[in-house]
């Protein structure tokens, strides 16, 4: 959503909204600035994601993500997207691995 809007949500809407000075919930608030997403129970989710896990057999991550954050894929800030960038280099280590050892240097 653009982050004007994840801003309200996170200020109006999200459990996180009013949380305790020094709390786990206000660290978990910095990070959901920091990095823009907050994940499914804080985002008030939990309701909507279970019946979803139940009815597909599998597990189901929903978030709340920040157009232009750390977890948006097509932040054109990160180039190709943070997560298409970070599944490349995932695949090139483990071709590394298999070809005989990590480098060095």
């Amino acid at each position: 959503m653009s982050p004007r809007k994840f801003d309200d949500f996170l200020n109006n809407d999200s459990k996180l909204k009013s949380p305790n000075p020094a709390s786990d919930k206000a660290e978990t608030r910095a990070c959901a600035e920091k990095n823009g997403s907050i994940q499914r129970g804080e985002a008030r989710l939990s309701s909507t994601g279970k019946p979803l896990e139940k009815q597909l057999n599998m597990e189901v991550d929903l978030s709340v993500v920040r157009r232009g954050g750390n977890f948006d894929g097509l932040n054109p800030a990160r180039g190709q997207g943070g997560v298409q960038r970070r599944l490349r280099r995932h695949r090139r280590r483990q071709e590394r691995g298999r070809q005989g050892g990590d480098r060095l240097g």
